[in-house]
C-alpha cells in the first residue's frame, strides 16, 4: 500500500458506507515516527521515507465529525531522527487531536514517542502479538490494553512502553451486549 492508498481507506471508513455500525477499527502495522514538529506520521512497509502519512491530519481527522466510536490501532515506531528529542519532554503522539466528546476516539500505539517498537518472527510486533492474545477477553478495550501494555513492557524490559489515549469510556469487544463491538 501507499500513504494515497491508507489515506483513502482511512476516508472510506468514516464515510457513510458504515453508518449501520456503532464503532469503526482502523489497524496499521508498518514504519513511522515524529518529525522535527512533533507530527507523528507512518509509513507502508515498502516506503522510501520521503512520503509520509500525517496521523493527525491524514488519518484522524477524517473521523471528527464521525457519531460513533472509532478505535485506532499503530503499530509502528513513534522515534525521532533529530538529536532534540528527549525522553525527558514526550509530547502525546496525538499533537492537536482533541480526544475528547463528541468525539469518541480511542488511539492506541505499540510505543510511546520517541521509542522504536520491536518486530516479532511471524505475526506481527511484539505489541500486535500480544494486543491479539488478549482480544478474546470479555473485558473492555482498556483493560486489554492495560494487560497489553504491561506483558510487553516487561517482556523488553522497558524498551517499548505501549501508549493509549481514549475518550470512549469501558468498550466491551463481546460479553455485554449492549456495549459490545
Amino acid at each position: 500500500l501507499t500513504c494515497a492508498d491508507i489515506a483513502c481507506l482511512a476516508k472510506a471508513a468514516a464515510s457513510e458506507k458504515f453508518i449501520g455500525y456503532k464503532y469503526i477499527a482502523f489497524y496499521f502495522a508498518g514504519h513511522g515516527g515524529i518529525d522535527e514538529y512533533k507530527r507523528s506520521f507512518v509509513l507502508p512497509m515498502k516506503a522510501d521515507g520521503k512520503e509520509r502519512l500525517f496521523i493527525e491530519e491524514n488519518i484522524l481527522s477524517y473521523f471528527k465529525d464521525v457519531n460513533k466510536g472509532c478505535l485506532f490501532f499503530f503499530d509502528c515506531c513513534l522515534s525521532s531522527n533529530s538529536s532534540k528529542s528527549t525522553q525527558d519532554s514526550q509530547p502525546s503522539p496525538i499533537k492537536g487531536f482533541k480526544l475528547r466528546a463528541p468525539i469518541k476516539c480511542l488511539v492506541a500505539y505499540a510505543t510511546s514517542t520517541y521509542h522504536k517498537s520491536q518486530g516479532g518472527k511471524v505475526g506481527g510486533g511484539v505489541w500486535t502479538s500480544n494486543l491479539c492474545e488478549r482480544l478474546s477477553k470479555e473485558v473492555s478495550i482498556s483493560d486489554i490494553l492495560d494487560q497489553t501494555h504491561d506483558a510487553v513492557y516487561d517482556k523488553l524490559e522497558g524498551e517499548q512502553p505501549p501508549h493509549y489515549e481514549s475518550c470512549l469510556g469501558a468498550v466491551y469487544l463481546k460479553g455485554i451486549s449492549d456495549k459490545s463491538i
